[in-house]
């Protein structure tokens, strides 16, 4: 199993799969590098995790430079493709790999394996050449056995346009919804709570420096409230929590830590990826969405669901914490939306591997 380290969404949302191989007595090898290798060794101290060479993501000071800075990077990104093909090749000479499973690495397929791409993106978005950029995905994609989409086929669906493109001879597979919380079901308070129930909750996700500006914004915003808050940087290397009167920082929270984050919060506020949407779907928590800054994945996404009326939506830049949680307190969950908590496609995906 090969999640992308773009933050810990790819790697969070691979979870379930992995526990439920294990489940089945497989035998399992994960792979990946950065904070993607470092969640899921955390996560599965049992298991062996392989280094496979970053592609070095990295974000504008300036959200609007986002999809041209992207275009600087793309001779990087198929070096680091083409790099993890070559790697994965010499691995299969070792541990005779009988399936791999890649989460948004175009490079981790072999005729030697059955090898299957997990995405919810089958359309790209982007402002910005949509055909060839469409073109270079079908062409990646077709170089797998199978393609599964994290989400419904038809009828009320979470990935709108993104998961939903006519990819000719190529029949995707949609297996549900992805959440490390489904099959969760231990719930652990983190050490020296301060706070009981209540409190506001900000998780702080993405590649920097878009991370930092939103942590310092919501810090400015929160911390002069009357609101009990807790707020999750996403910073796997750093241990100490902080506590500023109505205010608890944890750099890091683990998942059992985040269910309990999430269920016992009156507010939550955090970015549109989708493994996080993933997981709000999972836990029924309706949020104020704040989408990183140019990444027209998550604009779109924000935008899809904020016209579906599931979670309000804010711009980093003219972020009004306040005004957010007065819209969000209007806001009921759609029973409508439990039809997505279904995954049995997966189920019987990973039965008959």
């Amino acid at each position: 199993m090969a999640p992308l380290n773009w933050g810990i969404g790819h790697a969070s949302r691979c979870v379930p799969i992995i526990n439920a191989l294990l489940l089945e007595g497989h035998e399992v090898i994960l792979a990946s590098d950065g904070q993607a290798k470092l969640f899921l060794e955390r996560e599965f101290p049992q298991l062996s995790v392989l280094e496979l060479p970053s592609y070095y993501i990295s974000y504008p000071k300036r959200g609007g430079l986002f999809v041209l800075h992207m275009l600087t990077l793309m001779p990087r990104i198929w070096k680091a493709i083409k790099r993890e093909h070559t790697l994965l090749q010499s691995w299969m000479r070792r541990y005779e790999f009988d399936v791999i499973i890649s989460d948004n690495r175009y490079g981790m397929n072999s005729p030697n394996a059955k090898s299957v791409i997990l995405t919810h993106q089958i359309k790209v978005a982007t402002p910005l050449r949509e055909k060839l950029v469409a073109q270079q995905v079908y062409k990646m994609l077709r170089k797998f056995d199978e393609v599964w989409v994290p989400d419904n086929e038809g009828g009320l669906n979470l990935s709108g346009k993104l998961g939903h493109e006519d990819l000719f001879d190529i029949q995707p597979k949609y297996i549900g919804l992805l959440s490390r919380f489904t099959d969760l079901e231990k719930e652990t308070q983190p050490e020296n709570f301060p706070f009981s129930t209540g409190f506001i909750l900000a998780v702080i996700s993405g590649p920097e420096p878009m991370r930092t500006q939103l942590e310092m914004k919501l810090k400015e915003q929160l911390t002069y409230t009357n609101r009990k808050v807790v707020l999750v940087g996403g910073k796997l290397n750093e241990e100490l929590d902080e506590v500023n009167e109505n205010l608890f920082y944890m750099p890091f929270a683990s998942s059992s830590q985040l269910k309990w984050l999430m269920q016992n919060s009156s507010a939550i506020i955090c970015r549109s990826g989708y493994s996080t949407l993933m997981d709000l779907i999972a836990l029924r928590k309706t949020a104020i969405l704040v989408p990183t800054p140019g990444q027209t994945e998550q604009e779109y996404l924000g935008e899809y669901l904020q016209q579906h009326g599931i979670f309000v939506v804010q711009k980093q830049k003219t972020l009004d914490v306040n005004a957010a949680l007065i819209e969000l307190q209007k806001m009921e969950w759609n029973p409508q939306l439990d039809v997505l908590n279904n995954n049995q496609s997966l189920r019987q995906l990973l039965g008959k591997i």
